[in-house]
């Protein structure tokens, strides 16, 4: 007589096996579970006091990161030049590329700080839209007036001939 390998494995394991024809969830008992979700929650806005903690924080660790990885660098570089194994050299390599990494992110901790306190400031907000008043001015002279004027504030600019008035 000629036995599976699952029978194989229930002899050797000394486990009975499911009956052939029961379904996995007869043998198990398995009931259904209706899972019910509380309905959908407002986001909650985080308040800007707590963001700019939060970015600070990030920006305290990546800098404690960068600190310590500048000081396991150095060792490793040493245990590198000692060994003058390749792993010690890759590693190093993989070290450099991770540090310069924290210190890109450091800069981008930096920039969204700055556009959060920025966003939240009244004064760098109407900066930013410009000037809520325009004024025009107008002058009433002659042409000859005017351009005598501009020549004032421009101090005294050589002139290019207009060859407008020649054929050519």
């Amino acid at each position: 007589m000629k036995t599976s390998i699952d029978e194989k494995l229930d002899k050797n394991l000394n486990i009975a096996s499911p009956a052939k024809n029961k379904t996995v969830a007869t043998v198990v008992d398995a009931k259904p579970v209706v899972a019910t979700f509380p309905p959908d929650q407002p986001r909650r806005v985080s308040n800007s006091s707590d963001t700019i903690e939060d970015y600070k924080k990030s920006r305290t660790e990546l800098k404690r990161v960068l600190e310590l990885g500048g000081n396991a660098l150095e060792e490793i570089l040493i245990i590198a030049a000692q060994s003058e194994q390749p792993r010690a050299y890759e590693v190093a390599g993989q070290l450099i590329k991770n540090l310069t990494e924290a210190s890109d992110r450091l800069l981008r901790v930096q920039r969204e700080i700055r556009d959060i306190e920025e966003k939240d400031d009244p004064n760098t907000i109407a900066a930013k839209q410009g000037p809520k008043e325009i004024h025009n001015t107008l002058i009433l002279q002659s042409t000859t007036e005017l351009q005598k004027i501009i020549d004032k504030q421009m101090g005294e600019l050589p002139r290019i001939p207009n060859d407008s008035n020649k054929n050519g």
